[in-house]
């Protein structure tokens, strides 16, 4: 009797609160890899994805994508992404330590220039 009373709760739930899934990827967002390294969530909804490509951006409508050529990043290969509470986005690289963002100016820190003691970030905690 306890497993009829469990399904059909899960249906009555299932059929009020229907869930649709849409899936971003190279092909329909211009992801420049399908390989999502970490993800995390500004405090106005936006995603940023880690790739190990670059970084992605979106804004609720469009995907940015940011890599060597068009921002301050010094390394593709993205393992890491966090935000704070100021939104400064939180970026750890393979080669080039840790990378801040803040939406217009992209600081560097690695083991030349600060205590970190290797250039490998591969988890970020805020």
């Amino acid at each position: 009797m306890r497993t009829i009373a469990t399904c059909s709760l899960f249906a009555l739930v299932h059929g009020v609160f229907p869930q649709t899934w849409e899936v971003f990827d190279m092909d329909n967002a211009g992801f420049p890899s399908n390989t999502i390294t970490d993800i995390a969530i500004d405090s106005q909804d936006h995603v940023w994805a880690a790739t190990d490509w670059g970084l992605c951006h979106y804004d609720g409508s469009t995907w940015s994508v940011f890599q060597t050529a068009n921002s301050g990043l010094p390394d593709n290969e993205i393992y890491a992404v966090a935000v704070d509470s100021l939104d400064r986005v939180w970026i750890g690289t393979e080669l080039h330590g840790l990378v801040i963002y803040d939406g217009s100016t992209w600081e560097e820190y690695n083991t030349l220039n600060s205590p970190l003691p290797d250039n490998e970030i591969k988890s970020i905690v805020i």
